[in-house]
């Protein structure tokens, strides 16, 4: 899903719809949204789902879409941390607290806390050299957004690169790929030997009709 207001109602009417199938961002735009808001409506989806929500985020190209929130482009991906800094803060703390250069609140209280522990998964969609940096630094795994494989593939080895200078532990960083269909044998082989956990087969613009089958389809493939 691409960033809109009423994406976690969206996703909320999914989790209630279904039992087992995992309800994600693709990407959520954090840095138009309030930190705080955002970190009550992922903490009520987490618990609703019992701990199925994956919060995959990005920062976002479009520069005048963020000036109208507030945004200056040259500094997103310094926000964008400091969100996402402020965001676990309030779902680990009983008191959370957060004081930065573009994030600042003084303790507060919000429940509930998310359903998983210590919080949902976060994961980085953006392609580019700080979305990886954001990636190694801050979250729990990387799922480049219109990223080709080829690419991928050889900027794997650069995040662990970089998640290890961080002092973390590279091997726990969670790898999905976007792709437009089933990729053949010979490159889901390739991507589970560079620790791709996740294949994630996107419907773009297709009508109902269109895309019914492609689910029906790729739900036989899961079971």
């Amino acid at each position: 899903y691409w960033q809109t207001y009423d994406i976690f109602v969206a996703m909320t009417l999914a989790a209630a719809a279904t039992k087992k199938i995992k309800v994600g961002t693709g990407v959520s735009l954090v840095i138009e949204r309030n930190p705080i808001f955002l970190a009550k409506e992922i903490a009520t989806l987490d618990l609703l789902s019992k701990g199925r929500f994956i919060f995959g985020i990005g920062a976002g190209w479009i520069e005048a879409e963020m000036a109208d929130h507030g945004v200056v482009y040259r500094t997103r991906f310094q926000l964008l941390k400091e969100q996402i800094r402020a965001i676990k803060e309030i779902w680990t703390a009983d008191e959370a607290e957060f004081h930065g250069k573009f994030v600042n609140f003084d303790k507060m209280k919000a429940f509930p806390k998310p359903y998983q522990k210590p919080h949902p998964p976060i994961i980085m969609g953006g392609a580019g050299e700080k979305a990886i940096e954001c990636a190694a630094e801050l979250c729990d795994g990387w799922a480049p957004w219109g990223m080709q494989w080829t690419k991928a593939k050889e900027a794997i080895p650069e995040l662990r690169k970089q998640a290890a200078a961080d002092g973390r532990d590279p091997n726990l960083l969670e790898i999905s790929v976007f792709e437009k269909s089933i990729p053949d044998k010979k490159t889901m082989e390739e991507m589970e030997i560079a620790g791709v956990k996740r294949i994630i087969v996107t419907i773009l613009g297709q009508s109902r009709e269109q895309a019914l089958p492609t689910l029906d389809f790729l739900g036989k493939i899961n079971r």
